[in-house]
């Protein structure tokens, strides 16, 4: 299945109107983030389905940092990241989740990151 990405490279007023005027956000996920979610502790699972709970029912992203070129960052403050993009279904726009990660490891999970972007977007 192929993508568009929104290109917001920063979160301006302009793109929290956007986010602001869904009624509901999609977070489809690419399979390596399932792989990724998988490997994580029960706890660090929690966390995250619950953030991701709160960007479908509320729109409420929390933490997020606009990385450029379409790609964005959940940040949690144990180090936790979540690298994901917005796109457009058929159905409506949605938060395509593409890798996990860690601080330690944030330089190469945000390298894969963009490679899933552009292999989603090709």
């Amino acid at each position: 299945m192929h993508w568009i990405i929104l290109i917001l490279d920063k979160m301006s007023p302009i793109s929290y109107n956007i986010i602001d005027k869904l009624h509901s956000m999609k977070t489809p996920k690419v399979v390596e983030f399932d792989e990724w979610l998988n490997g994580l502790s029960s706890y660090l699972q929690a966390l995250v389905e619950i953030r991701l709970k709160r960007i479908r029912d509320h729109n409420h992203f929390g933490d997020v940092k606009a990385l450029g070129g379409g790609l964005f960052e959940l940040r949690w403050k144990n180090g936790l990241r979540v690298y994901f993009g917005y796109v457009v279904m058929e159905d409506g726009q949605a938060a395509l989740m593409f890798l996990g990660g860690d601080k330690n490891g944030q330089n190469r999970d945000i390298g894969k990151a963009r490679a899933l972007l552009a292999r989603e977007t090709a």
